[in-house]
């Protein structure tokens, strides 16, 4: 039976970049049920296409803004532009 994780993992992985815990991919494998290097990097690429992380994965002004919003980074940064 497939379970539904109810995080999105983009978000999550913003999470863990505002709050410096260190590599995300290598954070999340401490999980009990960690998901896949496969899930880890399209969110990690999905915050790069937001322009939430620069070329070496840190976050940028943007990204830090997008991570105190209580919403969805895709929706903080509609927001962000209106």
């Amino acid at each position: 039976m497939t379970r539904f994780l109810q995080v999105p993992l983009d978000q999550l992985c913003l999470q863990i970049k505002a709050l410096q815990l260190g590599d995300v991919a290598a954070f999340l494998q401490r999980a009990i049920e960690p998901p896949s290097a496969t899930a880890i990097k399209a969110a990690v690429d999905a915050l790069h296409e937001l322009a939430a992380v620069d070329a070496v994965g840190e976050l940028t002004p943007l990204g830090q803004h997008l991570a105190e919003l209580p919403v969805d980074a895709r929706l903080g940064k509609v927001r962000a532009r209106s």
